[in-house]
């Protein structure tokens, strides 16, 4: 599927939009949904999910995001859907006002706990992976893209030391359900909050998991034992684990889960 028009041009969408198509991919081999499903984004971003999740399914979404300048991004970009809600707040287990970390040169990083180390290697993949010897051709446009690293490497450092803080309003998935989704099942809930994951489940309550027909979420390793585990305890067998786009240290893994029959 190509790239949306509300999102040709946007710095870091081409990226983005090939990371959602991963999404596409295994709910394609894994799930099936009914008609005009419904679908909580929660780490909508700048809406690329959102849209894939609208413009392939039909699907009503709710698209949830924190971060102050990315959700502004999220908001005009999916400003011509009436079967897209954006909703600006954090997701956790709780509700409190949080601090998040965001990147004004980057508004698709950040978050709770977001290191400016764990993002000076994000960045640092990007052109990590160019730099090839095999072949003739490969050899002899070396120089260009040494440089072309070098400059990345700059501006990366600026993304990163440009780091600033936000408070925000977190509320949990049940809030959110309470009030925009009534008593309606949910045929997905997306997740992707840079290792916050297993806060956002468990801030469900156990009538809206009953209504929860699958998942498919980044889990980080710190928290894949519990995720899996409280996956278990309602209801849910994992049907796909493989890697992200974003291979590496510290790279999350793609999950799905289904409501076991």
């Amino acid at each position: 599927m190509d790239i949306p028009k509300e999102l040709q041009g946007q710095p870091w969408s081409a990226i983005l939009w090939d990371d959602v198509q991963q999404y596409a991919h295994n709910i394609d081999t894994h799930l099936s949904f009914s008609d005009h499903p419904v679908i909580i984004d929660v780490g909508g971003n700048i809406g690329a999910a959102a849209l894939l999740f609208h413009l392939r399914y039909k699907a009503k979404v709710l698209s949830i995001e924190a971060i102050v300048e990315t959700y502004a991004q999220l908001k005009n970009n999916c400003s011509s859907y009436s079967n897209i809600t954006t909703i600006h707040q954090a997701i956790g287990a709780t509700t409190e006002n949080i601090t998040l970390y965001r990147y004004p040169l980057a508004p698709g990083l950040g978050g709770l706990d977001s290191s400016r180390g764990h993002i000076w290697y994000v960045l640092s993949m990007q052109v990590a992976h160019k730099i090839s010897w095999t072949s003739i051709k490969d050899i002899l446009m070396m120089p260009f893209r040494v440089m072309g690293t070098i400059l990345w490497s700059f501006f990366a450092l600026l993304i990163v030391w440009t780091r600033k803080k936000q408070q925000v309003a977190q509320r949990t998935l049940s809030n959110v359900i309470d009030i925009h989704l009534d008593e309606m099942n949910i045929d997905l809930v997306k997740i992707d909050i840079e290792g916050h994951e297993l806060k956002a489940l468990q801030g469900l309550r156990s009538e809206h998991w009953k209504r929860i027909q699958a998942f498919i979420m980044e889990v980080h390793p710190q928290h894949v034992h519990e995720v899996l585990e409280l996956l278990n305890q309602h209801g849910f067998s994992i049907v796909s684990r493989e890697s992200a786009l974003l291979h590496g240290e510290k790279i999350p893994e793609i999950l799905i889960a289904n409501k076991k029959t």
